[in-house]
């Protein structure tokens, strides 16, 4: 019985998928840039830029609003972590990921957008893991055309590893392609 209720409410809701419509399920994907990606400790910290990118999947109850999971990774070198580890050339990646809902400001698809969010940063580098903690991220955007959009998003939260509490932030912008 379940299992039955259970198929026909994704067949039903499938239906309506991918229809160009926001309402419905929402995949997305996005490249740009960070004029600023940021962390300290104690009294080391960095700032850098980077390459920035984006990953979305997610529910649009309706034109106005979508919820979705958000992955916001940054990669870069960082001169600072290198030189604490021996030397080492090593690539570092910030990532911001959470739960965000955006909300699209009127019913055409050329429009502005906000976006909040919560989640966990995890920061990793190859010769050592990472560590991750609790984050919260604030964007918005501007729909240029429909299912193109141009976003700027700041991100800000903690992560901690053998004892230390590293705090991070980074500035994203970033054109995104959405299907919906």
């Amino acid at each position: 019985m379940l299992a039955s209720v259970l198929v026909t409410l994704a067949l039903t809701s499938s239906v309506t998928a991918f229809d160009g419509q926001r309402k419905g399920f929402v995949l997305g994907g996005g490249i740009g840039f960070a004029p600023r990606v940021a962390w300290s400790v104690s009294s080391l910290n960095e700032t850098k830029t980077a390459f920035a990118g984006q990953i979305l999947i997610g529910y649009g109850w309706n034109r106005s609003n979508i919820i979705v999971w958000d992955i916001n990774p940054t990669i870069f070198n960082s001169d600072l972590v290198n030189r604490l580890h021996g030397g080492a050339k090593n690539r570092v990646g910030q990532v911001f990921d959470g739960i965000a809902w955006y909300h699209y400001f009127g019913e055409n698809y050329r429009g502005v957008f906000a976006t909040a969010a919560f989640g966990r940063y995890r920061f990793f580098y190859q010769s050592a893991g990472d560590t991750q903690g609790p984050a919260i991220r604030v964007g918005a955007g501007y729909e240029i055309v429909k299912q193109i959009q141009l976003g700027m998003y700041f991100s800000t939260g903690r992560t901690s590893n053998s004892g230390y509490t590293y705090h991070r932030e980074q500035l994203t912008i970033l054109a995104t392609g959405l299907l919906y």
